[in-house]
C-alpha cells in the first residue's frame, strides 16, 4: 500500500483510517467487532513512528466533526482499565482509568489538541497489547 505524506511525514491515508475508527466502530457495533480488530487493519503497528500527533491534530481540524466522535467513543469504553477523555469546566483533560479511578495525565485548552494527544496514547496502548 503506499500512502501519501503531508509535509511533516505522515503517513495521510493511516492518519484517516485512524481518525474514522470511532465511526468504523460504530458501524460494526452490532457485529461484535472490536476497536482493536479496526485498528489492526489500519497500518498504524507498522507506522506509528512516522504518526506524530500534530499529523493527528491536523487530519481532526480537517474533519471536526470526528472530535466529538472520539469524546463519545471515550466516555462510551467499557474497560476496567485504560486512556479516557473528557472536558470539565473548559478544560479538557486526559486521564488513566485503573481500579476504578482516574488519574489526569495532562489539560489542554485545545479540544482537537486534546483529542490528537488521546488518539496517540489510545493507539499506541492498542499497539502494545
Amino acid at each position: 500500500m503506499h500512502n501519501r505524506e503531508d509535509t511533516s511525514g505522515c503517513p495521510v491515508d493511516i492518519i484517516t483510517q485512524v481518525i474514522h475508527l470511532p465511526v468504523q466502530l460504530h458501524v460494526y457495533e452490532n457485529r461484535n467487532v472490536s476497536l482493536y480488530r479496526l485498528f489492526q487493519n489500519t497500518g498504524y503497528a507498522e507506522n506509528h513512528h512516522r504518526i506524530s500527533v500534530e499529523g493527528i491534530e491536523k487530519a481532526l481540524l480537517d474533519n471536526e466533526p470526528l472530535i466529538q466522535r472520539w469524546f463519545d467513543y471515550s466516555s462510551d469504553k467499557r474497560a476496567d482499565e485504560g486512556y479516557c477523555l473528557e472536558k470539565i469546566n473548559n478544560v479538557y483533560k486526559i486521564g488513566y482509568l485503573k481500579n476504578r479511578k482516574v488519574t489526569v495525565i495532562d489539560t489542554y485548552n485545545s479540544r482537537a489538541d486534546a483529542c490528537a494527544h488521546f488518539i496517540k496514547m489510545e493507539l499506541e496502548f492498542l499497539r502494545k497489547r
